[in-house]
């Protein structure tokens, strides 16, 4: 795998004369055409579920010249991403730093098949922080389960593990372009992801052994991409993390930045098990992939509160909001968010255009920590009521420096007590502001064997 790294930023577009002559077509091209296609494949249109032929394409429509008689840069095309092949864990020396973050990311509203009973399912691995000892990153894992009927929140407790991942093909794959990642703890937590090219597929298998303070959690489903297929998170497809008062964001580097994109549409099916009892279940997931050198040494970047609203009708909106300490003020001009259609139009925007304001907070009972789960999310689509479907959704992760509130909340229309048009996924993380730059726990994550 190549370690360049190449940005693509949006030109904005030029008024053309649709009456003028076009350059002769070039293979049943027209100037026009290449220009286009350039545009679309690199700057944010939809990553196409059928193998990114489209992609691959424009990597290859770079001109090619004489290395002697031209400084043109001819070794690369300018896709911002190359699918199949993103979708892996990344490595390498680019990544063998302390700074690497990356995360397998999926989220799920779904349905108990035989009793219509609904439930919210929340899993992301990482890997984060090159190990030298180990020749690894730290994998980390996340997961939760919510039974919304009985208001029950099933998280799990233990999951770091600081090396020891496998990366091969899946026993039955079909294409070079399969994979499998997989770790095992010893101690009663294993991870498999694989993911299937030929079909779109992703598969996840998770156990945690139950243990003093947390019930035995399973799952086994499996994830297929739907239209419109993989999306950029931000026009540019990559994010700069947070509020950094260094503001030292590389992009030859990717220090600070992150390359960023989401299959907003999947079909789930499978099996959760909480303590004894297994579900068949079926709902719909999106599924998120994230990676950079962004596990920067700045506290400040690490405060933010993340959403994706689900709407009834098929449409949604993926959103951040990045915070500074120590009250917690938005940095309005850095949100962005990508609206999408039923049809799978993508618009995207930066700053006050989507604003999430705290009308009420929950303290949890854990922690003492307040979390601002009641607000009013202000959109170009509307303004919407959002609150918990259960407030206690936070997540405990012993080495972590702070926990996090993730669950699902409910999308209203008018009021707080108005029209249900959909649901939606938060994530809030505010890392403690007192913190010192450069420090050990400055880091969301833990410096992984580092003292």
């Amino acid at each position: 795998m190549s370690l360049l790294r190449h940005v693509v930023i949006p030109q904005a577009p030029r008024q053309e004369k649709h009456d003028a002559t076009s350059i002769s077509p070039v293979g049943g091209m027209t100037r026009r055409g290449v220009v286009g296609r350039a545009l679309a494949t690199g700057a944010g249109a939809a990553l196409a579920a059928a193998g990114g032929q489209g992609l691959a394409a424009a990597q290859d429509a770079t001109p090619v010249a004489d290395g002697s008689a031209s400084t043109l840069q001819t070794e690369t095309g300018q896709a911002l991403y190359t699918l199949p092949n993103d979708h892996r864990w990344h490595g390498g020396a680019f990544y063998e730093q302390m700074e690497y973050w990356e995360w397998h990311y999926w989220t799920a509203f779904v349905k108990v098949v035989d009793t219509g009973e609904e439930w919210g399912l929340f899993y992301t691995t990482m890997r984060n922080a090159f190990i030298p000892q180990t020749g690894e990153p730290a994998v980390i894992n996340f997961v939760s389960l919510t039974d919304f009927g009985t208001k029950t929140f099933y998280s799990a407790r233990e999951g770091i593990e600081q090396g020891g991942e496998r990366a091969i093909l899946p026993a039955d794959s079909t294409s070079p372009d399969d994979f499998e990642y997989g770790i095992d703890s010893g101690d009663g937590l294993s991870i498999t992801e694989r993911y299937y090219h030929s079909d779109e597929r992703w598969a996840f298998q998770l156990s945690y052994a139950p243990s003093d303070d947390q019930v035995a959690l399973e799952m086994e489903v499996e994830l297929v991409l739907e239209k419109p297929g993989y999306l950029p998170t931000t026009p540019s497809g990559v994010e700069e993390e947070g509020y950094s008062a260094e503001g030292l964001f590389n992009p030859e580097t990717m220090y600070g930045l992150s390359y960023y994109y989401f299959a907003p549409k999947m079909a789930l099916t499978g099996t959760i098990t909480a303590g004894d009892q297994t579900h068949t279940v079926e709902g719909k997931a999106w599924l998120e992939h994230q990676w950079g050198n962004y596990s920067t040494e700045d506290p400040a970047a690490y405060r933010w509160r993340w959403g994706s609203v689900r709407f009834d009708d098929g449409s949604g909106i993926n959103w951040r909001q990045w915070e500074r300490g120590p009250d917690n003020a938005a940095v309005f001009d850095l949100n962005h968010y990508a609206i999408y259609t039923t049809e799978g139009a993508v618009r995207y925007g930066y700053g006050r255009d989507l604003t999430y304001e705290v009308i009420s907070t929950w303290v949890s009972p854990h922690t003492g920590r307040h979390y601002g789960l009641y607000g009013l999310l202000r959109t170009p689509v509307g303004t919407f009521y959002v609150s918990p479907m259960v407030e206690d959704q936070e997540i405990l992760i012993p080495g972590m420096t702070v926990p996090l509130w993730e669950g699902a909340m409910e999308v209203r229309r008018g009021s707080s007590d108005g029209e249900l048009i959909g649901r939606m996924y938060m994530e809030e993380l505010f890392n403690d502001p007192g913190l010192p730059v450069g420090g050990p726990l400055a880091r969301q994550l833990p410096l992984s064997g580092v003292n």
